[in-house]
């Protein structure tokens, strides 16, 4: 701080006019003059030294930094746009357009570029290596993908420019269409394995955990090939790629292309979809012949079309197949044989390996939380039913052994066929089986028996059931498995109610009561049959669809009552 003279006063201070100042601080030009303190007394006054102008508080030195802001993300650098690309499953011809932009404010050469890829991949620009960008020059380049080369694809393009040398990564797998035809004489026969842990108390109750999170899936087909060039081509590919995943059509989900589908099409029009296994990012096939088709990848799955990824390479005529297709691969063991020297026939077996787009329905019917299948069986068939009784049999071998019954009921195991007439029919059945999830989640399903005959009239008001005598009130009402019933009308109307009690009127009649009134008068002439209701499972995790044509499908399965 500036040194500043001061007057020591003897005694006491006044303000005095300027006046009396000495010549010294008259002949200062600034500050403005002020009155001054002067010492009524005698005092001790020191020299007058000129400190003006008063220098100010020395700065400390302050080391600058750059702000950072959006040009550091976009400038000084290489941009590959994109910079990494999964080309998924490879099932025809690839081209990608790769920019890259040299964003420096400067020159940038571009010397040469390295590559580990193999043969059926190349990555092109414009002008040979070496080459120069200007400053922030961009440029298209061209990765060209083929369906030949080897069946794994992690290629790694280095760019090495002056300043750096970015990389472009690409991934993938090449898919090659299995050279075969179908014989629908066999069908074809599709499976589903779900993995359920069960858990059974001592009671008889249950306690389930899901331990897949979707099922796998196995498709059976007949597949024939006719002459001696297919033969060649099938016998090899089954020899070189049977480890590897192969694209199958879905042979019983097909649609006929109305209208010539030009080349270039992005676009596949009135294709109803709502019922069929197109799903978006999955395949579909335009199937001529076995040699003349087209594997397209789907961008999206709208209502009545496809939304194709890449435009088609070639037109196709009205009337060609349109499947949906899907990555398999084949047994470890098949069996090929030849009836003659020109057919050669394998009954092959392939484990699908992406199950993507697998959508469930619960069905519109829900009773206590459960849904009810309401899928009459196909009584063309035998209908079955095993009755199961857990008893514990103690035998010391000396007497006769003493038998226990631990859970007190019975539990009935029934087989049930069902013919899905219809694409939907079979899509629903599908979804509903998705949903139960193997063994995991239980449903309501009738006996579809006539196990009660209603006698007289059962009024709207009225809980009580007259029924023809059933020895329902002698051996059943502790038994929590019938005790609930489906009353179905020639109408189609279908009635949910539980057993609260039975009485034995007489040798011919009994009164089941119910829990709460219909609403209606229901006449004896107005039901086509009474039924128990039983929550029950599926009792095995897989489950069989056979389809004899693509529109015709049947289903066989095991369901198995329990506790609620």
């Amino acid at each position: 701080m500036a040194v500043i003279s001061g007057i020591l006063g003897a005694g006491l201070l006044v303000l005095v006019d300027p006046a009396p100042l000495s010549i010294s601080l008259d002949q200062l030009s600034a500050p403005q003059q002020s009155p001054v303190a002067q010492a009524v007394a005698p005092a001790l006054m020191g020299a007058m030294i000129d400190q003006l102008p008063v220098s100010p508080e020395p700065k400390s030195v302050i080391v600058g930094k750059f702000a950072a802001s959006f040009k550091d993300d976009y400038y000084n650098r290489i941009h590959i746009q994109p910079a990494s690309i999964d080309l998924g499953n490879v099932i025809s011809q690839k081209i990608i357009q790769v920019e890259v932009w040299n964003a420096y404010f400067a020159a940038n050469l571009l010397s040469s570029i390295d590559t580990n890829a193999g043969t059926g991949i190349s990555f092109t620009g414009p002008q040979p290596e070496p080459t120069s960008f200007n400053q922030l020059e961009p440029r298209i380049y061209t990765l060209a993908v083929e369906v030949a080369g080897p069946p794994l694809i992690n290629t790694t393009y280095t760019l090495n420019f002056a300043a750096e040398s970015p990389p472009l990564v690409v991934v993938g797998r090449r898919v090659i269409l299995l050279f075969a035809g179908i014989n629908w004489d066999n069908g074809v026969l599709e499976r589903y394995s779900f993995l359920t842990d069960i858990i059974t108390s001592w009671d008889g109750s249950e306690q389930r955990v899901k331990l897949r999170t979707t099922p796998r899936r196995e498709i059976e087909a007949h597949l024939q090939v006719f002459g001696l060039d297919f033969m060649r081509k099938l016998q090899s590919t089954l020899f070189g790629w049977q480890s590897r995943s192969y694209l199958i059509p879905f042979w019983p989900d097909y649609y006929v292309l109305n209208a010539e589908l030009p080349a270039g099409s992005t676009v596949i029009p009135n294709i109803p979809t709502s019922d069929s296994e197109f799903v978006t990012g999955g395949v579909a096939l335009l199937f001529n012949a076995i040699d003349n088709n087209e594997s397209v990848q789907l961008k999206e799955v709208q209502s009545n079309q496809l939304i194709l990824d890449l435009p088609t390479q070639q037109t196709w005529p009205a009337g060609i197949r349109i499947y949906s297709a899907k990555f398999a691969r084949i047994a470890s063991q098949q069996t090929v044989t030849r009836p003659t020297r020109h057919i050669l026939d394998l009954q092959a077996k392939f484990i699908v390996t992406d199950n993507s787009g697998l959508t469930e329905t619960e069905g519109a019917t829900l009773y206590k939380g459960y849904p009810v299948l309401l899928d009459i069986p196909n009584e063309v068939e035998t209908l079955s039913e095993d009755l199961l009784r857990p008893l514990l049999e103690f035998d010391s071998d000396t007497v006769n052994p003493v038998v226990d019954d631990p859970i007190g009921y019975t539990t009935i195991v029934r087989r049930m066929d069902w013919l899905l007439k219809s694409r939907k029919e079979r899509a629903d059945f599908r979804k509903w089986l998705y949903a139960r999830a193997g063994r995991w989640k239980p449903f309501w399903t009738p006996s579809w028996n006539e196990d009660f005959k209603l006698k007289t009239t059962l009024a709207g008001t009225d809980t009580k059931l007259v029924v023809e005598f059933a020895f329902y009130e002698r051996f059943v009402p502790a038994t929590p498995m019938r005790n609930t019933l489906m009353i179905e009308l020639f109408n189609g109307a279908r009635i949910f109610k539980d057993i609260l009690s039975v009485d034995e009127i007489s040798e011919t009649e009994e009164n089941v009561f119910i829990d709460s009134p219909a609403g209606f008068d229901i006449q004896p002439q107005d039901v086509k049959r009474i039924s128990y209701l039983n929550l029950s499972r599926l009792d095995s995790d897989t489950v069989e669809i056979f389809h004899e044509t693509d529109t015709i499908s049947r289903v066989s399965a095991l369901i198995r009552t329990v506790v609620q």
